[in-house]
């Protein structure tokens, strides 16, 4: 088993939860500190060791890019490529 973790950059990230929190009709404040001490998914770090630990050896990280949200046949080709499939 090989583990294939795409991360996105955390601005886009961040961005992207700004987004859902205005959307959601919240009331308090957005604060970055607090989404950061709230949600260990801004962790990059721990959730790639998360990974190896269960899987040592055997993960792989890759850039989800911006565009590959616009266009997904350019992450199933990113996929392909580092599995070997051309």
């Amino acid at each position: 088993v090989e583990v294939i973790v795409y991360l996105r950059r955390l601005v886009p990230m961040i961005e992207a939860s700004y987004s859902t929190f205005v959307k959601s009709w919240r009331t308090q404040p957005f604060s970055f500190s607090v989404e950061v001490d709230r949600h260990l998914r801004y962790d990059l770090r721990a959730l790639v060791d998360r990974w190896e630990a269960a899987f040592p050896g055997r993960v792989r990280v890759r850039l989800f890019r911006e565009e590959m949200k616009q266009q997904p046949t350019e992450l199933l080709r990113d996929f392909l490529t580092t599995i070997g499939v051309n």
